[in-house]
């Protein structure tokens, strides 16, 4: 496999993906909106780097991660971790296309950590933009936010930023920002 990596980053921070052009296309065309991404042929070594394709490293001296899942959704997963590299290698599931996801989910929730500082918030909400302006929607479980999100993306001038996981900023001179991060908008029945 040729060395392509894609960085994906946002502010100062950044995490590496390695696979084939393909995959690497496909998740570039996910994030995009949310991350600054970039086809490069190596990673910074400072960075988090999550592989998809086959491993080349002595698995022997990584820890292995069989997370459970509770549903019959979603296929089970198997990692190798070395926290001292920041490389997570997946190994399972098989599925090409959940592969992705994962790699996609695993970027997020890394990028979600390195972002956090007391100058940023993360807050289960959904985000538009609305004649220039942010609007969040805030509220627990089965309270109608992503209804009235999806509502309000039928007005003019109206953008979507992000569904049930969105983040706030107040940088050092009180200046307001929000902004979204990679996850699928689905409705309960």
């Amino acid at each position: 496999m040729n060395n392509i990596w894609i960085e994906l980053g946002r502010g100062a921070h950044s995490v590496y993906i390695h696979s084939d052009f393909s995959a690497l296309a496909h998740i570039k065309y996910r994030v995009a909106p949310f991350f600054s991404c970039k086809i490069c042929e190596c990673p910074k070594k400072e960075n988090w780097i999550i592989v998809i394709c086959n491993h080349n490293e002595d698995i022997n001296m990584m820890c292995l991660i069989e997370p459970f899942i509770d549903n019959n959704l979603e296929p089970p997963r198997k990692y190798y971790f070395n926290a001292n590299k920041k490389v997570i290698y997946i190994d399972k599931p098989d599925d090409y296309y959940m592969k992705i996801q994962i790699a996609i989910r695993l970027s997020r929730d890394i990028m979600k950590h390195l972002c956090l500082s007391k100058y940023n918030v993360h807050l289960h909400g959904g985000m538009v933009t609305y004649k220039g302006k942010g609007i969040c929607f805030l509220g627990p479980k089965k309270a109608g936010k992503t209804s009235l999100l999806l509502s309000l993306l039928s007005e003019k001038e109206t953008t979507f930023v992000s569904n049930d996981d969105m983040s706030i900023s107040i940088d050092p001179d009180d200046n307001i920002e929000g902004y979204g991060w990679p996850r699928a908008v689905s409705i309960r029945k």
